[in-house]
Order: C-alpha cells, then sequence, then structure tokens
C-alpha cells in the first residue's frame, strides 16, 4: 500500500511538472489580448502631451486664486503653501520619454525633438516649484534607478538650455517633415522650432537674478539666440502660438462650470480697478459687469460697470460683504463656464515672447526698440481676448506707454504679462511676482495680513513630498542640505540667490 501510494505521488508529480513545463510556453500566449496593441505609436502620445500641456485643464482654477486674479467673494486666506506630490509634472515627463522611446523604435526621428520640448517644460516647471529635483536619473525605473539623485538647480536648467538648443537644431533638420497626433501646429514643425525657441529665452529671462549659469554668460546666451534669427526663429505673431482652441471639444469647459462661477468666484479688485484706469477693454473678456449692473441692465461695454472683490480685507471690517449684498461686485466671464464650447488657452505664445524681448531690451541684454515689442505683446493679447479694436486706444494712454524709469518700464512689462496670463497662465504669473516684485498689488489694494497666511509673506517654494522624504531619504537629504534654511517655504533655491537692481524695492507679498 506504501508502495503503490509513493508511486501514485511521484506520477502525480511528474504529471504537475509535465503541464508547467507545457503551461510555461504557452501562458505568454493566452495572455495576450488581440484586441490590444503591444505597442503605443507616438502620435498618440504627442496628442495626450498636448491636450494636457496646452489646456486650462492642468492650469486651472486654483492657480488663478493664488495669482489674485480673482477669489472667493469675501476674500482673504491666501499664500497657504506647503507641501505638495510633483507626481503630475513627472507623468508627463514619463509619458514624453515613453514618446521618444516608440519613436526611436519605428525610425520617425522628427519627434524626438518634441519630447526634448516637453521634457524641458515640465522640469522647468517643477525646478521652480521646488529647487533641486530629480532630473539626470528620473523615470529610469527601467535601468534599475528607483531613488534618483536630486541634481542642483543650476545643472538642471543648464541642461534644460542644452536640451532646448538641440531640440532647435534637430527640428531645422526635420524642417520638410509632418509630424501626426498635433492638434496644435497641424504638424507644422517649424511652429514646433519656434516655440522651442520661445521657451529658451522664457528659461534665460527667469534668470535675471543670477549673472552666470555653468560658467555661462546669461546675457550673451540670450543675446546668441536673438542675434541670429536665421537658427534661432522665433514667433511672428499670434497664430505662430500654440493656442488651443476648442471648436471641436464641447466638453473642454468641464473644469470651469461649476455653481461657484455664480454663487462664490468674482474678479479682485487689482485686476478691475488697474483696468478701469487704463480703459483697457480686456476686462470684458475677463468678467461679467457688477452683479447690480446686470440685474439693471447697464452696459456691459462702460468700464465703470465693472468691480472687484478685495483679496486681502481688513478682518473685522470686511469690506466684501458691502460690495456683495449691494452687487457691487463682477463675477468672473460667463464665457469660462456657461457657453458650450468654451475660450481657446495660450500658455505660452507670442504676446509673452515679446514682453520678454521689451524686458531684455530694458535691461541691456540686448539691443533694439522695446516700446515696439512692448505694443506688438499687448496687440497680441487684445486679439487673442477678441478686442483688437480697442487696442491702438489702449497704446495712446501715458499710463500704458513704455515710458519712464526703467523700474517703472520693468513694472508695466510685467504687469501686461501678467494680464495676458488670465486663466492660462499657470504659476508663471507666480514665478514672474516672485522673480520682479511685480505686478504692485500694493498700488491697487491696502493688505490686512490678518487675513494671509505667513503674515503676508510670499512662500518662494513648496516643501518636498512626504513620500519622498520617507522612500528617497538619503538623496532627499543631500538636496535640502544645499538649500538656505532647510526645507521651508522662504529657503532661496539657487534661482533666487542674487541681485536685481530692477526688482520692485517694495512688492507686496513678499518679504
Amino acid at each position: 500500500m506504501l508502495h503503490i501510494n509513493r508511486s501514485i505521488a511521484i506520477l502525480s508529480f511528474l504529471v504537475v511538472m509535465l503541464c508547467l513545463s507545457g503551461c510555461r510556453s504557452t501562458m505568454d500566449e493566452i495572455s495576450q489580448n488581440p484586441n490590444r496593441s503591444e505597442v503605443i505609436n507616438p502620435e498618440n502620445l504627442l496628442t495626450y502631451l498636448c491636450i494636457n500641456t496646452f489646456s486650462p485643464n492642468v492650469h486651472g482654477l486654483e492657480r488663478n486664486r493664488n495669482n489674485f486674479y480673482m477669489d472667493w467673494r469675501f476674500g482673504g486666506a491666501h499664500l497657504n503653501w506647503l507641501r505638495r506630490n510633483f507626481t503630475a509634472e513627472y507623468r508627463f515627463v514619463t509619458i514624453s520619454n515613453q514618446m521618444k522611446k516608440e519613436a526611436e523604435r519605428l525610425g520617425y526621428d522628427e519627434y524626438i525633438p518634441l519630447q526634448r520640448f516637453f521634457n524641458a517644460y515640465w522640469m522647468f516647471i517643477t525646478t521652480r516649484l521646488y529647487g533641486d529635483v530629480p532630473y539626470s536619473e528620473s523615470n529610469q525605473a527601467d535601468e534599475g534607478i528607483f531613488l534618483p539623485k536630486y541634481d542642483p538647480q543650476e545643472d538642471i536648467i543648464h541642461g534644460i538650455l542644452q536640451e532646448l538648443e538641440t531640440a532647435n537644431q534637430e527640428l531645422a533638420v526635420h524642417a520638410d517633415k509632418r509630424v501626426s497626433g498635433d492638434f496644435i501646429f497641424d504638424g507644422n514643425l517649424h511652429k514646433w522650432r519656434q516655440l522651442v525657441n520661445t521657451l529658451r529665452i522664457r528659461v534665460l529671462i527667469n534668470l535675471t537674478q543670477k549673472q552666470t549659469i555653468k560658467g555661462e554668460s546669461v546675457q550673451q546666451l540670450f543675446a546668441d539666440i536673438i542675434n541670429d534669427s536665421e537658427n534661432n526663429p522665433l514667433m511672428q505673431n499670434l497664430e505662430d502660438s500654440p493656442i488651443r482652441y476648442e471648436t471641436n471639444n464641447p466638453n473642454n469647459y468641464f473644469i470651469y462650470s461649476q455653481n461657484d462661477f455664480i454663487s462664490g468666484y468674482r474678479i479682485t479688485k487689482f485686476v478691475a480697478d488697474y483696468m478701469k484706469d487704463r480703459q483697457d477693454y480686456r476686462l470684458t473678456r475677463f468678467a461679467q459687469p457688477t452683479i447690480y449692473a446686470e440685474n439693471n441692465g447697464l452696459d456691459p461695454n462702460d468700464l465703470q460697470n465693472y468691480a472687484g472683490t478685495n483679496p486681502w480685507p481688513n478682518q473685522e471690517n470686511n469690506v466684501n460683504y458691502q460690495y456683495e449684498d449691494s452687487g457691487i461686485i463682477s463675477r468672473i466671464n460667463n464665457r469660462y463656464h456657461r457657453e458650450p464650447v468654451g475660450p481657446p488657452t495660450m500658455v505660452i505664445g507670442y504676446p509673452e515672447q515679446e514682453f520678454i524681448l521689451a524686458e531684455a531690451i530694458v535691461r541691456g541684454w540686448i539691443t533694439g526698440n522695446a516700446a515696439q515689442h512692448y505694443e506688438n505683446g499687448i496687440e497680441a493679447s487684445f486679439k487673442y481676448f477678441e478686442v483688437e479694436n480697442r487696442s491702438m486706444a489702449y497704446l495712446q494712454q501715458p499710463l500704458v506707454q513704455l515710458t519712464g524709469s526703467n523700474t517703472e518700464k520693468i513694472d508695466k512689462i510685467i504687469t501686461q504679462k501678467y494680464l495676458n496670463f488670465f486663466m492660462a497662465g499657470s504659476y508663471e504669473p507666480y514665478f514672474e511676482l516672485r522673480r520682479t516684485g511685480y505686478p504692485d498689488f500694493a498700488a491697487y489694494v491696502a493688505p490686512d495680513i490678518s487675513t494671509l497666511y505667513n503674515n503676508g509673506r510670499l512662500p518662494l517654494r513648496y516643501l518636498y513630498p512626504l513620500g519622498e522624504i520617507n522612500d528617497n531619504k538619503q538623496n532627499i537629504t543631500e538636496a535640502i542640505s544645499r538649500l538656505p534654511g532647510g526645507d521651508q517655504i522662504f529657503s532661496k533655491m539657487w534661482l533666487l540667490q542674487g541681485q536685481d537692481g530692477l526688482r520692485n524695492p517694495s512688492p507686496f507679498p513678499f518679504q
């Protein structure tokens, strides 16, 4: 009996092993889904990157509140920056890298410079939010790097500039080609090349508190791009901008379609008063007339029928309650939340490029007519917001013209850039405020710091993600050691360690 049982056990073992050996060759076959592709076409990944990079989805409402374009109807409680994750930014870098891999597999080399653009775009946002972050070893899990090192910010930004310079050169090689999956430029690689170079000068103008980067003159790097337009083409008009139009996308406004636009959000006093003082009819595209004006059928083209909420009201005597009770306050324009097809989005483009060039001329980085570039930017912005017939009269006003000291000129240029970013600028208006001290909100709004976090001081960075502190402790500890003041919101990253004689001497809110 023992012998039979032993034989059965041995036979059973052999049968099991035979089944396993047979299944080993067929498991992969039966696991394959014949209806699911094992590869991803780079054009599909390009479409995904365009949808997210150039859309309001990522650059949404909270950014506009933090940048004081709009506020809750009673105002207050800003500057509460603590800890956030950077997985959203790195997700797009991961997808961009995957696009490159698929392009290399298929021999579609024309997609590779686009990958360089998207990596540079998202990494530049990420490093400006935190300081030192993973760069050279990021997204390399396939190579066994699960705990990437944190590169110094100077190395990151220098690397970004090199990537963009390479992308510009590669796009010149592929000038006669078109890419599929591109609904922004319809596959036109020359326009992508112009965009790459606009991003290059955006990166460099952010270095106004530095003289050099990795031993190279910031001013000379900027001038080298501008003084060789044949090899570094820039945008020539608004139509060269990567504008995401929504004609064929009736669901684009889902991010805005919420009751808060009616019951809660109001334009801010700074935006309303600054624009009214200059007869800026872009205000009619930013906001609705006051609730009182709408209810009484008053003229929507009379800018005196617009008013904003105070984002920093007195805690005990909040004037916003009076504004709200009397209806003398403006909601955000209905087109952002009511129209079946919402407005276009421009996160980077020709107006910004022209304001950058105007600033560079004022700073003496390049030669040229600063006023002309400044006016080009304003005219293009008016066209983008569909009030181009009002731009000529606007530019003739003394308050608008690019006159005064260099500091006053920087004030006007940056404030115009700020207005152009309305509902689309993501973190850029904050980065500009941090860099230049403009817009000068204190000129129109008296702050009460009792309604602000951090005693009204402008946070300079986000704290590092808690997950990284727990899981990548050695590398993040090294990064924190390079940050004066440690992992704090007021610690100055490398980008901010310097002096700028044209910076607003009394910026608000700042330390």
